[in-house]
């Protein structure tokens, strides 16, 4: 699941530099070397369901796979992905068949990210926001997302492919104002069960929305009545147990779950999970992640422990890994992150990836060699040696990222910040 742009995506009056750039200069050339820091906005990843060292990530601003045999100690660029707008939505078949969509188009790989190919969805079939491949076969994959039908009513767009994504058919239902489509999840054991959550208007008031189908896609039914009806409670993330069809999970202002296939729901507790895992091995382990913060249940989501300190911003995506479920990968603007066990506690997953934005930046006037710079929704780094090496600071925002930095004219210790609403 990924945030949708119109939820807020951050103005900012400052250009953002993808990582720092330092001038090499020589008699002939000039050259340029990114100097971090280290981190980046990613979109997801995808384990090697035999290897959990080996790990495909995708990163959002450069739009490419980075592979790693190591467990994220250290990575290769893979292959470009071509999309001139954003990515919105990373799916994976297994480690080497993935998908990544924009608004109007596909890509996919059969070579674990090393080459990328793209196809259209059908002109004037709507906006895609979400893709998610089929649980048991290779060549089927769907994509979701909304369709104008006037300039306030918009219909749930629907596509699928039975050629692994080379080509798409289109379909849309359910006439509603304001559809936004967020995630979809289609069930392993019963694939003909797919979900796909959002929000819509009612009476010119944000809702809540959750479709779901029983014939593969085919027909839809606007299930949200079941499961909440108050207002602004936006539905981000949808999972399904990969062993029992009837047991679904939902997240956004609130967790729920179900046991009969989404007829009835229990409310657990507020969370605002954007994201869900589940453990392939032993599905009553379940994770979501939330903002800065990832929860974790032992006993299919009726009680959950707080796992603080796991990235700073939203969690986007979690990957259990299929080899050893006790490793989770979380991802979003604010880099990617690993734990080896189960949430509780976290590490960088990002290192020697130079794609960070830098929404402020500040040189020391008193000590050239000292930088302070922004890393968006990640925190304020400094370096002593020119960007050679950086350092962590103590993150001390509350409503968004620091939109300038400005050091003292006399002590390069002291750094001012001004925090930005996002």
């Amino acid at each position: 699941m990924r945030t949708h742009p119109e939820l807020g995506r951050k103005s900012q009056a400052l250009t953002l530099i993808p990582a720092l750039l330092l001038t090499l200069t020589t008699a002939y050339a000039l050259e340029w070397q990114s100097i971090g820091p280290e981190g980046g906005y990613f979109v997801g990843a995808v384990t090697d369901a035999s290897d959990t060292d080996h790990v495909i990530a995708i990163e959002h601003n450069r739009k490419m796979s980075l592979e790693s045999t190591d467990g994220g100690a250290s990575w290769t660029e893979g292959g470009e992905i071509a999309e001139p707008y954003y990515l919105y939505d990373f799916s994976a078949f297994d480690h080497n068949r993935m998908y990544a969509v924009g608004y109007y188009r596909c890509h996919r790989t059969t070579d674990a990210g090393q080459s990328w190919q793209a196809s259209s969805f059908p002109a004037g079939q709507g906006y895609v926001y979400t893709v998610c491949a089929h649980p048991t076969n290779a060549s089927v994959v769907y994509a979701a997302g909304f369709k104008f039908i006037t300039t306030t009513n918009r219909s749930l767009a629907f596509f699928k492919s039975i050629d692994g994504g080379q080509s798409w058919a289109a379909s849309s239902f359910l006439d509603l104002p304001y559809i936004y489509v967020y995630d979809m999840a289609v069930s392993r054991s019963n694939p003909d069960h797919i979900y796909v959550s959002g929000s819509k208007k009612v009476g010119g008031i944000r809702y809540g929305a959750m479709f779901k189908s029983t014939d593969g896609g085919a027909s839809w039914t606007d299930i949200m009545s079941a499961i909440d009806t108050n207002a602004s409670r936006y539905m981000y993330s949808v999972a399904i147990d990969p062993t029992d069809h009837n047991r679904v999970y939902a997240g956004g202002s609130y967790f729920y779950r179900s046991t009969d296939a989404g007829s009835s729901w229990t409310q657990v507790r507020s969370m605002n999970a954007r994201c869900i895992g589940i453990d392939p091995q032993n599905p009553q382990n379940l994770s979501a992640g939330s903002y800065s913060t990832v929860y974790t249940s032992t006993n299919y989501g009726l009680d959950w422990t707080i796992r603080s300190g796991a990235i700073d911003g939203y969690i986007d995506a979690i990957e259990v890994a299929a080899a050893d479920p006790s490793t989770l990968f979380i991802s979003g603007k604010g880099g990617l992150r690993k734990s080896v066990d189960a949430g509780a506690t976290w590490a960088n997953a990002h290192n020697g990836i130079n794609n960070t934005v830098v929404p402020a930046l500040a040189v020391a006037p008193t000590m050239q060699s000292r930088i302070y710079a922004e890393s968006e929704e990640i925190g304020v780094y400094a370096s002593d040696d020119c960007g050679g090496s950086w350092v962590e600071k103590t993150y001390f925002v509350s409503c968004g990222d620091v939109g300038e930095l400005a050091v003292h004219p006399e002590d390069p210790d002291i750094a001012l910040a001004l925090e930005g609403s996002g």
